[in-house]
């Protein structure tokens, strides 16, 4: 699966997630488990977090902890 088709599953299960708990903040531990689960394989996990960022899908808010911007 190419990285962008992952990131797009990824942000979307973040989405759901969000509307069901109220809650658009999540941990770096929180990201890597919901990746975990959705069988998101990357090579740098990090690093696709902060391309999340870059792009607008995540906003870092302190240290690992990121806020969703598609809710």
């Amino acid at each position: 699966m190419s990285n962008r088709s992952q990131a797009k599953k990824f942000v979307s299960a973040l989405n759901r997630i969000a509307e069901q708990t109220y809650n658009n903040l999540f941990d770096y531990q929180q990201l890597r488990q919901i990746a975990k689960e959705l069988q998101i394989q990357v090579s740098d996990f990090e690093g696709f977090v902060n391309s999340l960022n870059d792009q607008g899908y995540l906003l870092k808010k302190g240290p690992k902890v990121y806020q969703l911007q598609t809710m």
